[in-house]
């Protein structure tokens, strides 16, 4: 990645691209505190030091832009970096899409759409006859050269392909199963039968568990449900939903439904 000025703003093409540095970065910008200053954008995050929020001030090119990284090569991130992210997103798909809800294999295809579009950003470096991005396009040495190289370019971008082929099939032949507008009232309103809940392990989860529970019988509806975006939902074979809370880096159940 470019190296940051923190005296000046970090030049993107579109608001896609300002979201995709931020996760590059690994930082999640706080909600609600993005805003215009000066005909930048001030994007406010977390900070590492106990001396509160910092903030990243960008300058987009095109902001009516929805959802497209922009035309040509970025300003800010470099072929490595692209790569990188991308393998990054696919590392956090599932290793199967069995027993994964509709709902949950869509985020997961959405996660996988962005990855590609990562790997067309990296594309657009390679000009055409050459057989390698050219050394002037990083803004540091590659540890992989030879993953530049056109058909190492060409192998991952197959291997990609049918993943997405994989993920995509198993989201459109995924059974109906309850999702987030079947639930009505709060969720202290439900309790889970006695001798299902004695079938989950013990809260708080740790990070992946949620998946692993997707093996004993359960389904993952969805990681953020739309009003409550902390809390996730699951589904039993035997008809019953789980309600998980994530908190910090844990994920915890606070309430197990029936339906």
């Amino acid at each position: 990645m470019k190296p940051i000025d923190e005296n000046a703003p970090i030049d993107v093409r579109t608001p896609a691209e300002m979201a995709l540095v931020l996760e590059v970065l690994g930082h999640n910008p706080l909600v609600g505190d993005a805003e215009d200053e000066g005909g930048d954008v001030v994007v406010w995050r977390p900070a590492l030091e106990p001396r509160g929020a910092e903030a990243l001030r960008f300058r987009i090119e095109d902001r009516a832009a929805a959802g497209d990284l922009g035309p040509g090569t970025s300003p800010v991130l470099d072929p490595a970096d692209f790569r990188r992210h991308a393998e990054d997103l696919v590392r956090s798909v599932p290793a199967s899409p069995d027993r994964l809800g509709a709902l949950y294999l869509e985020r997961v295809c959405e996660r996988l759409a962005l990855a590609v579009a990562c790997r067309e950003q990296l594309r657009r470096f390679l000009a055409e006859g050459q057989r390698a991005i050219p050394a002037e396009h990083f803004h540091d040495e590659p540890s992989e050269p030879d993953a530049f190289e056109r058909a190492a370019i060409a192998e991952e971008d197959g291997r990609l392909s049918g993943l997405v082929k994989e993920m995509e099939r198993a989201r459109d032949q995924a059974g109906s199963i309850p999702g987030p507008e079947d639930l009505t009232g709060a969720p202290d309103s439900y309790a889970l039968p006695r001798e299902e809940a004695a079938r989950l392990p013990a809260p708080p989860y740790p990070p992946g568990e949620l998946e692993a529970l997707a093996g004993r019988g359960w389904q993952i509806v969805s990681t953020s449900l739309p009003d409550r975006p902390e809390w996730g939902m699951l589904h039993h074979e035997s008809g019953a939903l789980l309600l998980v809370k994530v908190e910090g880096d844990r994920e915890v159940v606070r309430q197990e439904i029936a339906q």
